[in-house]
């Protein structure tokens, strides 16, 4: 992958589109290599799966910087928009990645603890009552299956690969992160046009 990247920015640049162009490389999911008892890419939630790559390359800008700031590839299409001098549209839900203040470094703080949670689903669109949702927010991680109502919660701090859940001795935290995700079902279809409680079931298509 490296060698082609290298391959793509060359040609860019021998055409002179390099100085002038915006390159975003990213990926749609990780991999699982044992971690949770499985392989590849699954219906689990953890971290290993949906930690991807994210570089981002502006017209002029040398690529220099790394960066350990939450960010949602939902930011990713409003982010390409203002890169190209577009105006964002209206039902976009996340923010632009690039930096409005000339004092502020290339990416703003767009998802950070003060912003709404990080939200992650897993066949939703057409069953969300068996759905499996994780929330990650202020160094916790709240994963529920919504078709056997299992609920597992993770102090990223002290436990990063999410191997032991808190969920019986953090019954306070567990119960905030749960109501971060009720909130978020009740404001997001599919799970708003199935009532308040997720319960309808969507015929499969």
């Amino acid at each position: 992958m490296d060698d082609q990247l290298g391959e793509l920015m060359d040609f860019l640049k021998s055409q002179s589109l390099y100085e002038r162009s915006v390159v975003c490389v990213t990926a749609d999911h990780g991999d699982e290599f044992l971690e949770h008892g499985g392989a590849v890419h699954n219906t689990k939630l953890y971290n290993e799966l949906l930690h991807v790559p994210l570089l981002l390359k502006l017209p002029g800008s040398v690529a220099t910087s790394v960066g350990d700031r939450k960010v949602s590839l939902i930011d990713l299409l409003p982010t390409l928009c203002e890169a190209a001098g577009l105006p964002p549209e209206e039902a976009f839900k996340g923010r632009s990645l690039v930096a409005s203040a000339e004092e502020t470094p290339i990416f703003s703080e767009t998802l950070s603890d003060s912003r709404i949670p990080w939200v992650g689903i897993r066949s939703a669109a057409t069953r969300p009552n068996q759905a499996k949702i994780a929330c990650q927010f202020r160094g916790w991680k709240y994963v529920v299956d919504r078709s056997t109502g299992t609920e597992e919660l993770y102090d990223l701090a002290s436990d990063p690969g999410e191997l032991t859940s808190l969920s019986l001795q953090e019954v306070d935290k567990l119960a905030e992160m749960r109501a971060q995700v009720l909130e978020f079902e009740r404001t997001n279809p599919p799970f708003s046009l199935a009532g308040a409680d997720s319960s309808m079931a969507f015929a499969e298509s």
